[in-house]
């Protein structure tokens, strides 16, 4: 199995944030870090900044730049883009 660089980006920079967030939340509400803002904001950025990278580049292995455009704007509709998906389709 040889996944492309951008799905192996994707969950690596997904799961990062997503975890940061997950680990921030828990310290927090069991008093392990101090209520500082700073802290917080710094922290939300970063873990939004993560998943907001990793989101963005599961759209580089989509092929070309009309599909990841449309997989963007309209919902479902990186699926019917897709010419592998097409015999998956026709058995509806």
């Amino acid at each position: 199995m040889h996944p492309a660089y951008s799905v192996i980006f994707f969950t690596t920079s997904s799961g990062a944030g997503y975890g940061l967030l997950a680990v921030l939340a828990l310290a927090g509400a069991f008093g392990i870090v101090p209520p500082d803002r700073t802290l917080g904001i710094v922290g939300f950025g970063l873990a939004f900044s993560l998943i907001t990278a990793g989101l963005l580049s599961s759209t580089f292995h989509l092929g070309g730049p009309g599909v990841r455009f449309r997989s963007g704007a309209r919902p479902g509709s990186a699926a019917r883009a897709s010419p592998r998906s097409q015999p998956m389709l026709r058995r509806r």
